[in-house]
């Protein structure tokens, strides 16, 4: 028996069909709704919800769809599809059969290597690493405040203080650098092994920052050659985290690349009216940077536009070589 699901976002509805038969799951149909949603002004997430299971029944009355299973997820791509509905397994919505066959379709689609999911989870690491570190280091300061008020003025460089703290004592780095210790006081044991304990813990973060990134751009020059040399390989790398996908990504009009990580102050256009927002994460592309302040939107528009073109050439002669 035929098992009908209708899967519903902002920009589209699908109407997807599990096969049991044929251990199977295809898109039937797709009907595109963003119009509609966007009239609509000062909407919270339970009434877009409300409003895209309106269109789901709307969707199924018109292609004559009797029984079916709602979903409502962010995905927009075939695969991102089945993960919603293996989601939906997992909190009973089918029986035993059509679960085994659903998670053996499931198990087939994801037992392949994805090299833009693995970025993904590398860009993910990093950004997390990222945070531990500058919460170790408000730490480290604020704990050798106590010690040495003058050592933490003194360097003001995170990477260096903790270089320096790893084999040395604050009055020691002190008297190299010429300045007095008036204010340097010895804790008591157990403070500083506290103290050279975060610092060895955030120098073993530093590492690890380092090492992922290293590998994050080997990965991302591997994947998207002409993108990552046109983006920066950490830019490119964002995009397509923020993309979710390669595919989804070099599909992607330059526009909409443009405008990538900007999506707060997108939507609050869309809600509000407000200034329309010119770049997102280009922003931190060296030439956006250092382009004047009024032609920066000219120039991440430039720019995405050569960045769309690199990634349609990185996707499809990957796809090529793969055939």
């Amino acid at each position: 028996m035929t098992e009908n699901f209708i899967f519903a976002n902002i920009d589209s509805i699908y109407h997807i069909q599990l096969d049991p038969s044929i251990n199977k799951i295809r898109v039937v149909s797709k009907e595109i709704i963003f119009e509609r949603i966007k009239s609509k002004r000062d909407l919270s997430y339970k009434d877009v919800r409300t409003l895209l299971n309106e269109e789901a029944k709307k969707f199924a009355e018109k292609n004559k769809i009797g029984k079916y299973v709602f979903l409502n997820e962010t995905a927009e791509d075939n695969k991102a599809i089945i993960n919603s509905v293996l989601a939906e397994v997992y909190q009973d919505t089918f029986n035993g059969e059509s679960k085994q066959v659903l998670q053996k379709v499931v198990a087939g689609e994801l037992k392949k290597y994805e090299p833009d999911k693995v970025i993904i989870h590398y860009v993910e690491n990093l950004e997390q690493l990222t945070k531990v570190w500058n919460i170790l280091l408000k730490r480290i300061r604020e704990f050798l405040y106590i010690k040495s008020p003058e050592l933490v003025l003194l360097i003001e460089d995170d990477n260096r203080l903790v270089e320096e703290l790893k084999n040395k004592d604050a009055k020691q780095i002190l008297k190299e650098n010429n300045k007095a210790s008036y204010l340097t006081v010895d804790l008591p044991k157990e403070d500083e092994m506290e103290l050279k304990e975060l610092v060895k813990l955030a120098d073993s973060v530093n590492d690890k920052i380092k090492t992922t990134k290293e590998r994050l751009i080997e990965k991302i020059k591997a994947l998207m050659p002409k993108t990552s040399e046109v983006a920066t390989p950490l830019i490119a790398a964002k995009l397509l985290t923020i993309a979710g996908s390669f595919e989804k990504l070099a599909m992607m009009p330059s526009s909409r690349v443009q405008l990538l990580g900007a999506e707060k102050a997108l939507f609050r256009y869309l809600k509000s009216g407000n200034k329309m927002p010119k770049y997102g994460v280009l922003f931190q592309h060296p030439d956006v940077l250092n382009a004047e302040k009024k032609n920066r939107g000219k120039t991440a528009r430039k720019l995405a536009a050569k960045i769309s073109i690199a990634l349609k050439q990185d996707y499809f002669g990957m796809n090529k070589n793969e055939q």
